[in-house]
């Protein structure tokens, strides 16, 4: 499963190979701005891999949604596996709520 970047979809920033579960990603690059923002706004994509996609989909939502600090709140409680953007391009991944080592996406 490839994961595009949000400001250029032929490029692939992160790829996971699944044999169950699900991955769902928030962005605003191909829908427009369709989330309500309850926070800084301040994140460009969010990719959630659960074990249910409406799992996946409601925390990709969630961190859109929320911004940064309290993303990050909410994926170390609740252990959470994919990667978030940050609207100044970088890559954060994340494991079971360990943010991992900073990219420029």
């Amino acid at each position: 499963m490839g994961i595009e970047d949000p400001t250029n979809p032929q490029r692939i920033i992160a790829a996971y190979e699944l044999a169950n579960g699900a991955v769902a990603t928030s962005a605003e690059n191909k829908r427009g701005h369709h989330i309500r923002h309850t926070g800084p706004g301040n994140l460009a994509q969010v990719t959630v891999l659960a074990d249910h996609l409406a799992d996946a989909d409601v925390w990709a939502t969630a961190g859109m949604a929320g911004g940064k600090a309290r993303w990050q709140t909410h994926l170390a409680a609740n252990q959470l596996t994919g990667l978030y953007i940050t609207a100044d391009r970088v890559l954060h991944p994340f494991t079971k709520g360990a943010i991992r080592d900073v990219q420029t996406a």
